[in-house]
């Protein structure tokens, strides 16, 4: 399974045996871990980790639960099924959504720019640049705000200290 999902069954295949409305569950959520399995397992290769001899078996549980999910749902995953189960999640924790936003600008600018690059598109290799460029202008727009917080929190810590620091008194 991916690495870090707690939700992840430990075997895909026990998802599908069974029939009926828990058959099309069960294939749903087969078909959308064989999925953020593979597609995990293959961004981790493509940076030069991750378990390439897995990705053969990994291929065929994922039409192995595509057929099982078309028997019980009476076809195949739709485009949205399938782009959701790999989608990169955003941090809903995160308070900070300029941060959020420029990590996601810097992760979708990654994959567009490995896939281009892959593929040999210039045009979308030049779009992938693009967006990894305004994830790292935002994200240096988020820092430069947070130290810019951080010096007027210690300048003001600073007088308030001076304030209340008691003043010698001079000698007459």
């Amino acid at each position: 399974m991916a690495d870090g999902s707690e939700d992840a069954p430990e075997n895909i295949v026990t998802l599908l045996s069974g029939s009926g409305e828990r058959a099309k569950v069960d294939t749903s959520n087969a078909v959308r871990w064989a999925l953020v399995d593979l597609a995990a397992n293959m961004l981790r290769v493509c940076r030069g980790a991750g378990r390439p001899w897995e990705i053969g078996p990994q291929c065929s549980v994922v039409v192995d639960a595509c057929e099982r999910y078309r028997e019980a749902h009476g076809c195949y995953p739709s485009s949205d099924e399938v782009q959701e189960a790999v989608a990169v999640p955003r941090d809903e924790l995160n308070p900070d959504r300029d941060y959020e936003y420029a990590v996601q600008d810097l992760i979708r600018g990654s994959l567009q720019l490995t896939a281009s690059r892959l593929l040999g598109q210039s045009l979308q290799i030049a779009r992938g640049e693009s967006q990894l460029r305004e994830g790292f202008d935002g994200m240096k727009r988020v820092l430069d705000a947070r130290q810019a917080r951080h010096e007027a929190y210690l300048e003001a810590r600073r007088l308030a200290e001076q304030a209340h620091k008691p003043k010698a008194k001079s000698k007459r």
